[in-house]
């Protein structure tokens, strides 16, 4: 898995202070996407033990308040992305256990339940925004989200 970045202290993506991991790769290819160069599951660089180190230490903070996963697609079938966010996110569970995950995917929820990896990867996510951005339902003054079909969805793996 690629990511295109990370950035630290965000407060746009969830609530809080967080650390917000933006992987590469991405096939829906949304009119209007506010991310284009990261559908490329090439773009950026490759998710490996320094970039891992650095969301730690970030989340090590006690002012850090979770981790946000956006892309691209954290879900993409055209790369590793949906094993690799599977391993990071029961990383963070295990190891911070005060710590929220907020997870962006442009698949709906119901279409995420029906593959065993990503059902499994809800089950450690604390709050999903599902759903393709669509440009004729851009809405600027929705919290969290870019256009009104998208939900916010709390607890999506039932834990």
């Amino acid at each position: 898995m690629n990511y295109a970045s990370i950035y630290k202290c965000d407060t746009a993506n969830g609530t809080g202070f967080r650390v917000s991991l933006f992987v590469s790769g991405c096939g829906r290819k949304c009119k209007g996407c506010h991310n284009a160069e990261a559908q490329n599951p090439d773009f950026g660089k490759p998710f490996d033990a320094t970039a891992k180190g650095k969301i730690f230490d970030e989340l090590a903070k006690p002012y850090c308040k979770g981790l946000s996963i956006l892309g691209g697609e954290p879900m993409s079938v055209l790369s590793d992305n949906r094993s690799c966010v599977l391993g990071l996110v029961k990383e963070v569970k295990s190891t911070f256990k005060d710590k929220d995950i907020w997870l962006w995917s442009g698949y709906t929820l119901e279409e995420l339940e029906a593959d065993a990896t990503t059902k499994e990867c809800l089950s450690y996510v604390d709050v999903l925004v599902d759903g393709p951005f669509i440009e004729e339902l851009k809405d600027s003054s929705l919290a969290f989200r870019g256009s009104s079909n998208q939900r916010i969805i709390l607890n999506p793996g039932g834990r």
